[in-house]
């Protein structure tokens, strides 16, 4: 059984919430989005420190949840990684 830690919403409201919010789902999409083969228009919410993230997908007129497998490798390549 997977465990997923859901990423923070950005608080800039002062410094103790911006420590604490750095990891910010803005911040961790774009770094998803670095991996081949993750949906461009995916925001991701969470992630399970194993290769494992927990999307938000587009649908008609609202975001449908997926877990996704976008691959366990730590370098981010450009390259498509196959899932067993």
């Amino acid at each position: 059984m997977a465990f997923f830690i859901l990423h923070p919403v950005f608080d800039g409201s002062d410094r103790k919430r911006i420590g604490r919010t750095a990891n910010h789902v803005v911040k961790e999409t774009a770094a998803w989005r670095e991996w081949a083969g993750f949906p461009p228009e995916a925001i991701a919410i969470g992630d399970d420190q194993e290769g494992n993230a927990l999307l938000f997908l587009p649908g008609d007129h609202h975001l449908s949840d997926v877990v996704v497998r976008v691959g366990t490798c730590l370098n981010r390549s450009k390259t498509p990684m196959t899932t067993p």
